[in-house]
C-alpha cells in the first residue's frame, strides 16, 4: 500500500539499477501491480482462485483500490468468508515466490502457492479460534471495572468500516455506579485505526473538561495509542494530534490512563459504530441509545467493584509533571 516493495522500478528510481523490466516474464515494468497481479506467474495463481465472472474486474482495478477492496470485503470470492486473509497471504507468497526464483534459482520447485495459502489460512483460523476460547475461559478479563468514588471512567474505542474504509470513534462516560453520564460518537473519515484511536482519546479529554469532570480514568483498548500519548513511545512525538492530547493531559486535573482489553470497551465499540452515521460531525448522547442500554445493563451485572486505586498491573500512568 505504501509502495515499499523493492521492485525493479523502485531500484531504478533509487539509481541502484538501470533495468526495470520484469525478469520472469520480460513483459512489462516490474512495479508492485505487475509483481502481484499482471505478471504471468501471478496471473496463473489468481486465475485458479478467482471465479471467472469476477476476473475482468479483479484484473482491471487500479492497484490501490484493488488492494483495499480485497482486504476489506469478499465480493470477488463471495463463497470464501476468509477471503481478506487468504488474499493477503497469497500476495505475500507470490512476492516471496518471485524473489526466490530470481535469488535462489537452484532451490528447485516450490510448494504450490495455492496449497500453501490454504494451509496458512487454516493455521490462522485455528489460532483465532484458540484466542476466542481463551477469552471465553477468563470472563473476568472482559469484566467492566467500576472506578473509585469520585472518578469518572472514560471508555474510548475506534472502528473501521469494511465497506468504505472510513473510521469512527465512540466515547462513553460512566460514574462509579456504572451509570451513563455522557456519550460521544463521531465519524473521522478515512484514516488508519491508530489515528482514529488517538482522535477518540482527544475527544474524550475535550468533552470531559467541558463537563467539568476533574478526576477521570480514560480506558482506551489500543496499547499503541496509549504508549504514544503518554510518551512511553517516541513514535509520532511531533505529531500535532499527539501534542494536542498531551496539552489536554497537562491541564489542572487528575488523569489516570489505563489500557484495557477490547472486552472492556463493548459499549464504546457500539458508540463508535453509531459514529458512522454522523458525517464528520460530533453527536452527543446525554442518555444511552436504545440499542446500547441492554449492553450497559449486562455489563453492570458482571461488573467488578473498584479496588481503591486505578493503578494496577497493566496501567500506563500519566505524570502531569512531565518527568
Amino acid at each position: 500500500m505504501h509502495e515499499r516493495f523493492l521492485t525493479n522500478v523502485e531500484w531504478v528510481r533509487q539509481h541502484s539499477a538501470d533495468w526495470d523490466l520484469c525478469e520472469i516474464c520480460e513483459d512489462g515494468c516490474e512495479d508492485i501491480e505487475h509483481v502481484l497481479r499482471s505478471c504471468i506467474a501471478a496471473k496463473g495463481v489468481w486465475g485458479r482462485i478467482i471465479p471467472h465472472e469476477t476476473q475482468e474486474v479483479f484484473f482491471s482495478l487500479p492497484v490501490h483500490k484493488w488492494l483495499t477492496k480485497n482486504m476489506f470485503n469478499t465480493s470477488f470470492v463471495a463463497s470464501d468468508e476468509e477471503w481478506p486473509a487468504r488474499f493477503v497471504i497469497v500476495c505475500r507468497l507470490i512476492w516471496k515466490h518471485q524473489c526466490s526464483l530470481l535469488l535462489v534459482p537452484e532451490m528447485g520447485p516450490l510448494e504450490d502457492i495455492n496449497a500453501k495459502g490454504n494451509r496458512l489460512v487454516d493455521e490462522c483460523r485455528r489460532a483465532f479460534s484458540r484466542q476466542a476460547e481463551t477469552r471465553c475461559a477468563h470472563p473476568s478479563d472482559t469484566c467492566w471495572k467500576r472506578p473509585s468514588d469520585e472518578w469518572i471512567k472514560v471508555n474510548v474505542d475506534a472502528t473501521i468500516s469494511t465497506s468504505d474504509s472510513t473510521t469512527s470513534i465512540g466515547v462513553v462516560f460512566h460514574d462509579n455506579k456504572g451509570r451513563w453520564l455522557y456519550g460521544v460518537a463521531r465519524s473521522i473519515g478515512r484514516c488508519n485505526v491508530l489515528l482514529a484511536e488517538l482522535w477518540g482519546n482527544r475527544e474524550g479529554l475535550l468533552h470531559a473538561w467541558s463537563c467539568s469532570y476533574r478526576h477521570i480514568a480514560p480506558e482506551p483498548d489500543s496499547l499503541k495509542a496509549v504508549r504514544i500519548f503518554t510518551s512511553v513511545s517516541t513514535v509520532m512525538k511531533e505529531n500535532g494530534l499527539v501534542l494536542s492530547i498531551k496539552r489536554w493531559l497537562n491541564r489542572g486535573w487528575q488523569v489516570r490512563v489505563q489500557h484495557v482489553g477490547h472486552g472492556y470497551n463493548r459499549v464504546a465499540d457500539k458508540m463508535a459504530a453509531r459514529g458512522r452515521e454522523s458525517m464528520l460531525t460530533t453527536t452527543i448522547f446525554t442518555m444511552a441509545p436504545d440499542n446500547i442500554r441492554d449492553l450497559i445493563g449486562e455489563e453492570m451485572v458482571h461488573s467488578a467493584p473498584a479496588r481503591g486505586s486505578l493503578v494496577r498491573e497493566g496501567v500506563v500512568p500519566f505524570d502531569p509533571g512531565g518527568s
